[in-house]
């Protein structure tokens, strides 16, 4: 039997990820319609993932400490990342500018509180599909239209409804 419920953040931040597995992690560019990334990911390498799709200056205000511009410590390791900006002006001198940043390595939970706190600040949407160690499956949705008639690309819809409005 499948089930699908509609919560809060604060009600997924409850959730144990402990030995969780990151199945299927979506992007799609919302210009092209063109998949950026469709493919399991290590909960490393999801952090790393949604922390190069948001624009640099959101990534480096401080609201995620685990990411440092120095290394602090062995549990920190390099993450090379590409800088991008809104072209408002606020951080255009990180635009293309190749950053050598360090991440700290975290246990699952860790990882997904900082997940939780990325989703409104990316630029692209995305679709994470999570299987617990007890089985249940989390999807967690961000910037997908929820229904036909939102004036989203024709082949962006059709992506939505195949991975996302199921």
């Amino acid at each position: 039997m499948r089930a699908q419920i509609t919560t809060s953040v604060q009600d997924l931040e409850k959730l144990d990820f402990t030995n969780a597995k990151v199945e299927n992690f979506y992007m799609i560019d919302i210009e092209t319609g063109e998949t950026i990334s469709d493919e399991p990911l290590s909960f490393r390498q999801l952090r790393n993932k949604l922390f190069q799709s948001m624009y640099t200056v959101n990534l480096l205000s401080g609201k995620f400490p685990a990411v440092s511009t120095t290394n602090k410590g062995v549990s920190f390791h390099p993450t090379e990342f590409v800088g991008w900006c809104d072209g408002t002006g606020d951080g255009d001198e990180y635009n293309g500018v190749c950053l050598n940043l360090f991440v700290r390595d975290d246990s699952a939970n860790v990882v997904m509180k900082d997940v939780f706190k990325s989703l409104p600040l990316l630029v692209c949407p995305v679709s994470i599909r999570i299987r617990l160690q007890d089985g249940r499956v989390v999807t967690i949705n961000e910037g997908f239209p929820s229904h036909n008639s939102c004036g989203w690309k024709q082949d962006y819809v059709e992506f939505a409804k195949k991975f996302v409005m199921k």
